[in-house]
């Protein structure tokens, strides 16, 4: 009696299971030489790229939502940073220089420095906007530097890193040509969440440090977090907020803003709807504030 034939689809999926099995082992083999843990390495570099897309896809939405996600937005960069940053120190020359004290001082330093630059940039881009002193919008510019230094990571180090991936990946490819044709290709595979996630990030940092949107979102944080729907203030037109002055208990900023509906990303300074969404003449003005005691 002739043997029984395996199914077409079974046997597909057999030989590609021997195929996967004979990519991983090759993988494995060939990241040995350069890396600590080679499975760690793969998925910190994918898992760097879901965080990615995650990210990207939140600054996508409409205004509303996005300022719901805002921290969701940062959380989800940060993990991508991270897992970039867990995925490149499995690379054994890379840890020996993260490892070096001199190089913990390096990164303290520019931590620092870059910390006080965004903090400028905070103060300078809310000082654009509002008409008095907006060392009074702490909520803001707390806020707001923590942001614009989230932004800056991307711009600079998460360049900075891309390139760093680059180099290392085409020097063990150079090196593992000689040895397999097919080891070659497995290290670039592996590390093509990381380069994809640094060259996104990379890329968005510069487009929102550009944008009109992050100017929008500094005014936003002010209006949200520190001006207040609860105040006893004179001449107060309804629906506005209110910053009660630091400098003086009987002065007020009584401001109304609105916010175009569709991605904060996409608004324009120019665009007709977005003239309510900073303050101007028509929807910012100076009241008196807790001029008399409330009837007891």
């Amino acid at each position: 009696m002739a043997p029984r034939q395996r199914p077409l689809h079974k046997t597909f999926r057999l030989r590609s299971n021997q195929r996967m099995r004979i990519i991983w082992k090759t993988y494995v083999r060939a990241a040995r030489d350069w890396a600590d843990n080679p499975v760690a390495f793969v998925v910190d570099s994918y898992l760097a790229l879901v965080f990615t897309a995650i990210c990207v896809a939140l600054m996508c939405l409409r205004t509303l939502d996005f300022w719901a996600s805002a921290y969701d937005i940062l959380f989800s960069g940060a993990a991508a940073l991270l897992c970039c940053a867990l995925c490149l120190l499995q690379i054994k020359s890379v840890k020996n220089i993260a490892t070096n004290p001199a190089a913990g001082l390096f990164l303290v330093g520019t931590t620092a420095f870059f910390y006080q630059d965004s903090h400028d940039v905070a103060v300078y881009g809310l000082n654009e906007y509002f008409p008095f002193a907006v060392s009074q919008l702490s909520e803001a510019i707390n806020t707001g530097t923590l942001y614009i230094l989230a932004i800056t990571i991307a711009r600079l180090s998460y360049s900075a890193i891309f390139i760093f991936v680059v180099a290392m990946t085409l020097f063990n490819t150079r090196k593992q040509i000689k040895l397999n044709s097919m080891n070659g290709w497995v290290i670039p595979v592996a590390s093509l969440g990381a380069i994809l996630s640094l060259l996104i990030l990379s890329s968005a940092g510069d487009f929102v440090a550009n944008s009109f949107g992050l100017e929008l979102f500094l005014v936003r944080q002010a209006y949200a977090l520190d001006f207040t729907s609860s105040y006893r203030c004179d001449g107060v037109p309804r629906d506005d907020r209110v910053l009660l002055s630091k400098m003086s208990d009987t002065v007020g900023y009584a401001l109304h803003l609105t916010f175009p509906d569709r991605p904060l990303l996409r608004i324009r300074k120019t665009d007709k709807d977005a003239a309510n969404s900073i303050p101007n003449a028509g929807n910012y003005r100076v009241v008196t504030c807790n001029t008399s005691m409330p009837k007891g």
